[in-house]
């Protein structure tokens, strides 16, 4: 190995390592946040309902503002990037199907699979993704990134909602089952706030600056007290995860590895001579599992128990497969 081949290598380590530094201190704010709530629940200072209650203000109030924020000032101009929209969102949604067929065919609900779905497809972009991205490629990053958060919070999670209304609705014939889930979905807010957001965009109208205002202060309270929540679930528990921990660790498996091994290829596939395209499909597909698939199982009362392990132990695996990503296309 000559000198200039150590060299190389060196500088790839350096900046794999300095990113991975970069990755602990990113996801510091995630595990104190879940930390506080665990501790608020532990020392009584919250009792059992408030994770019921504050996780109902996430998704009644906090989400849907979030969801309308990033809808509503979204240029679709700047959006239009069709090789690396049709990437990520085939990988996620490949991921995600394969999941809930995996899990129906283990004899689990049509609601249970759809939220173990998006265990392994529902990728934290929002929280991580920005400032990860930026700390890799700089600003140009960020339309990637918003794309993808678009896609994952509020596409991914919408079929998610219709699956786990199909399988509560109570409708004997299939008209009655289209009516049944069509108002359950109008009345959803996690619905309603995307598309009405959507609306501003499509017709070029600027929203009101005090609704944007609202729906930006709320919105910036649907990940913090998300994982708060979660703390508080964990320290409240009493549902025993020990049958569960195989369906945690093929969870963990899938979101870090087989997803974004996944990406690499449907992306290759897509836009082959797009090699920057192909890196942030990737890293973002990498990205650990984000809070969604908790805020619908607690809100649905629907295998609550192990989402929050799954979240975890992909937050804490998630900087050595990232770095390992970064180092392989250095």
């Amino acid at each position: 190995m000559n000198d200039k081949t150590k060299g190389n290598l060196t500088a790839g380590s350096l900046i794999t390592c300095h990113f991975m530094l970069s990755v602990f201190t990113l996801i510091f704010p995630i595990f104190a946040l879940i930390f506080l709530g665990w501790y608020l629940r532990k020392r009584d200072l919250l009792n059992d309902s408030a994770t019921t209650q504050l996780n109902k203000f996430v998704v009644w109030l906090a989400l849907p503002a979030l969801l309308f924020d990033i809808t509503a000032t979204s240029a679709i101009a700047s959006l239009w990037q069709p090789g690396f929209v049709l990437s990520f969102t085939l990988s996620v949604f490949v991921i995600f199907t394969l999941t809930v067929a995996v899990q129906k065919k283990r004899n689990m609900s049509l609601s249970e699979s759809a939220i173990d779905g998006l265990n392994t497809s529902y990728a934290n972009t929002g929280f991580m993704g920005f400032p990860l991205l930026m700390a890799v490629a700089g600003s140009e990053t960020q339309t990637p990134v918003l794309i993808a958060t678009i896609i994952t919070v509020c596409v991914l999670f919408a079929v998610a909602i219709v699956l786990i209304e199909i399988d509560l609705s109570k409708a004997v014939s299939l008209r009655s089952l289209i009516a049944d889930v069509s108002v359950k979905l109008l009345k959803n807010p996690v619905v309603i706030a995307p598309m009405a957001g959507v609306m501003f965009t499509a017709f070029d109208i600027d929203p009101p600056q005090p609704l944007l205002t609202t729906a930006s202060l709320l919105g910036h309270a649907a990940a913090p007290c998300a994982l708060v929540t979660i703390g508080l679930f964990i320290a409240g528990s009493h549902t025993s995860t020990k049958g569960s921990s195989a369906s945690v660790i093929s969870f963990v498996i899938t979101k870090l590895l087989v997803h974004p091994a996944l990406a690499y290829v449907i992306a290759m596939l897509i836009m082959p001579d797009n090699a920057t395209g192909i890196f942030y499909v990737v890293l973002l597909s990498a990205l650990p599992a984000g809070t969604g698939p908790f805020m619908l199982a607690e809100y649905y009362q629907k295998e609550a128990a192990k989402v929050p392990a799954s979240i975890l132990i992909t937050t804490v695996m998630s900087p050595f497969t990232l770095g390992v990503i970064i180092y392989l296309f250095q």
